[in-house]
């Protein structure tokens, strides 16, 4: 009778660290695969920046281009004229924002992420 009690609790333990540890991956999978994202988009990012700070009449030009190459872990990427990049994560289909903010010369970049527990700290 101790065994079987041994082991019906050993079975309700490995149950619960399965209930926490299984969507604890999911939520760290997430944001692995938003930051390698966003990581891909960071030499488009540094383009637009340069593009803004140089002369912002030519950021559309470079909008229309830019939206031709694909973006590594992206399924949907848009460039608006004023040089807001907006993409969706292939794999786990979080939404990503990033506004440039032009101030004496100097860019800034604002982000907005969807779902919000899984974008980086930054931008929440």
């Amino acid at each position: 009778m101790r065994c079987f009690l041994v082991g019906i609790a050993g079975f309700v333990f490995a149950g619960l660290i399965a209930a926490i540890a299984i969507p604890s991956y999911g939520d760290f999978a997430s944001r692995a695969s938003l930051a390698e994202t966003i990581n891909a988009a960071a030499p488009l990012r540094a383009k637009i920046a340069e593009a803004l700070a140089r002369d912002p009449r030519s950021v559309p030009g470079l909008a229309s281009s830019a939206t031709q190459e694909p973006l590594a872990g992206s399924n949907y990427l848009r460039v608006a004229a004023d040089g807001t990049i907006v993409f969706r994560s292939a794999k786990h289909g979080q939404l990503m924002l990033f506004e440039p903010e032009v101030r004496q010369g100097v860019v800034t970049w604002k982000c907005i992420g969807s779902p919000p527990k899984e974008v980086p700290p930054d931008c929440r």
